[in-house]
């Protein structure tokens, strides 16, 4: 391997910061000449100096106004694509999957047994396998062992944990849609040119069914320029670093393959996945997930307030059998968080009008009596409690 010396390191900055200073010093002496043009009647020369001295800075202007909308041209560009949709009266999608993909892979974001599982498809295959859903009470020890949040998760808590995806055996292989998606090259952050894509992801019908993009979605890896207009040796006049796609909340954009997937087979909200479980098969959910000291037992709590609204068997549960106090404390910083996450709480509509009910018992499961009142003033404010 071969090491840049620090005399080398030297010259190269030297050689940048005497290129910088020939340019600027270059601009500076057009501007005075165009001056002592412009003052002896000189009126063509002053022109041309002045558009000499002003050249650095509107190069550096037009390329940053160009490089901030490659996001957006490229944004409408992906618009632009005719796409032909899906809808649920195609009736039940059979997935197939990349064929780099596990199945049952909970620890990916793309884990394709969550599709059949929620309902979203009627089968899924990596061409190899299929999984289809399946309807059983321990279906719930799967979720609080590999279970996650978000969408999937609060629809699997809207049917009270009782489906899950299993390997199907006899059952052909065959897709009417397909899944796809790509990664990034090894060094696509470095690189980073001009419409370059990063990750990206999409669902098209099979070529069977005609074929035709029906959703997609991708990271954008755009050029951004320095604040001030400095000369660099790297890809153009101006030095210039790579940014990615950010949230409003200044953190990095993933692709969240689920609503992806969902949204393109007709089920874009929690309202479009039908609840198929009885208020009786919450409360075993919510009784298994409080006795349960598995790692998302938790979770499987707050996903089950979240997206059943009260009821009496339900109030009679949060009162005399909900003991869990990691359980209530997390129920109480979503309900009542300042700057609540869409990406938690986006997914978990009744979560709040339960905040009456776990108020009551704050102080039994062990919260600190400051900490109870604290949740009481946050939940007057916020308008939560009755009035007396």
């Amino acid at each position: 391997m071969k090491f840049i010396t620090l005399g080398q390191l030297a010259l190269f900055f030297l050689l940048i910061g005497g290129l910088n200073i020939a340019v600027y010093r270059g601009a500076l002496w057009f501007a005075r000449q165009s001056v002592r043009w412009f003052s002896s009647g000189k009126r063509i020369l002053g022109v041309i100096a002045l558009m000499a001295a002003l050249y650095p800075f509107a190069y550096f202007a037009q390329a940053k106004i160009r490089m901030d909308n490659e996001l957006s041209v490229r944004q409408a560009e992906i618009a632009e694509w005719p796409r032909r949709p899906y809808t649920r009266d195609h009736g039940p999608a059979r997935l197939l999957a990349p064929k780099s993909a596990k199945l049952d892979n909970p620890k990916h974001r793309l884990n394709p047994a969550e599709f059949v599982a929620t309902g979203v498809a009627g089968q899924v295959t990596n061409g190899k396998e299929v999984y289809v859903r399946h309807k059983d009470e321990g279906c719930l020890e799967h979720f609080l062992e590999t279970g996650r949040g978000g969408l999937s998760g609060a629809v699997l808590a809207r049917s009270a944990f009782l489906f899950c995806a299993r390997r199907a055996e006899g059952i052909e292989p065959g897709h009417n849609v397909e899944i796809f998606y790509r990664l990034p090259a090894r060094r696509s952050i470095r690189t980073c040119g001009k419409n370059f894509a990063g990750a990206s992801a999409g669902v098209r019908w099979s070529a069977e069914k005609g074929g035709g993009l029906i959703a997609y979605d991708e990271l954008r890896y755009h050029r951004k320029m320095t604040a001030f207009p400095l000369l660099w040796p790297k890809e153009g006049l101006y030095s210039h670093t790579c940014a990615q796609d950010r949230e409003p909340d200044g953190l990095y954009r993933e692709i969240e393959y689920f609503p992806l997937v969902a949204g393109a087979l007709g089920y874009s909200t929690l309202e479009d996945f039908p609840r198929q479980a009885a208020v009786s098969d919450l409360i075993r959910a919510l009784e298994a997930a409080n006795g349960s000291q598995k790692r998302n037992s938790r979770l499987a709590t707050v996903l089950l307030l979240g997206t059943w609204p009260g009821s009496p068997e339900l109030n009679d549960f949060i009162a005399n059998r909900l003991n869990r106090k990691p359980h209530v404390s997390r129920a109480f910083s979503l309900a009542l968080a300042k700057k609540p996450d869409p990406a938690e709480t986006g997914h978990l509509p009744h979560l709040r009008s339960h905040v009456p009910a776990l108020l009551k018992i704050c102080r039994k499961v062990g919260i600190s009596n400051t900490h109870c009142k604290w949740h009481h003033r946050r939940a007057a404010g916020l308008g939560l409690l009755p009035h007396d």
